[in-house]
C-alpha cells in the first residue's frame, strides 16, 4: 500500500498523524487527497514535519547513511514545508487549517493541525 493510494474505504478514520512523514513525499497533493479522503467529516489530521531553514538542512546524515552523500538530501526529503505551504496544499484537498505551532523537542520543527470539512472536501 502507498500513501497515495491507502487500501481504507472513504470516511474511515476519525484521526491522522504523520509524524515526519510529509516531508518524504514526492506526490504530496495525492498523499494529503488520501488523507482527506479516509478521514471522517470532522475528523483531525496531525502533521509534523522539520523546519529546515535550508531544503534538505537535517537530512544531511541519512542522505549519508543511505545514498552515501549528504549533498544528496533533498532526496530524502522531497518536500521543503512550513504551515503555509502545506495549509494551501491541504486546504485544496478538503482540509481545514485549524492551528500551527513551531516546536523546538528534539528538532526545530512545526506542528500543524487540519480538520475534515464536513461536505467531503476536494479530492
Amino acid at each position: 500500500m502507498s500513501a497515495e493510494h491507502l487500501e481504507y474505504p472513504d470516511v474511515f478514520f476519525d484521526i491522522a498523524l504523520a509524524v515526519h512523514t510529509l516531508e518524504h513525499m514526492p506526490d504530496l497533493p495525492a498523499v494529503l487527497a488520501e488523507i482527506s479522503r479516509v478521514l471522517k467529516p470532522g475528523a483531525r489530521a496531525l502533521f509534523i514535519y522539520p523546519a529546515e531553514p535550508i531544503h534538505g538542512l537535517y537530512a544531511m546524515p541519512s542522505a549519508y547513511t543511505l545514498l552515501g552523500n549528504p549533498f544528496k538530501a533533498r532526496q530524502v526529503h522531497c518536500q521543503w514545508l512550513w504551515p503555509k505551504k502545506l495549509s494551501a496544499i491541504a486546504t485544496s484537498r478538503g482540509l481545514t487549517h485549524v492551528s500551527s505551532e513551531f516546536n523546538l523537542f528534539a528538532s526545530p520543527q512545526f506542528v500543524s493541525l487540519f480538520k475534515k470539512v464536513s461536505d467531503g472536501g476536494a479530492r
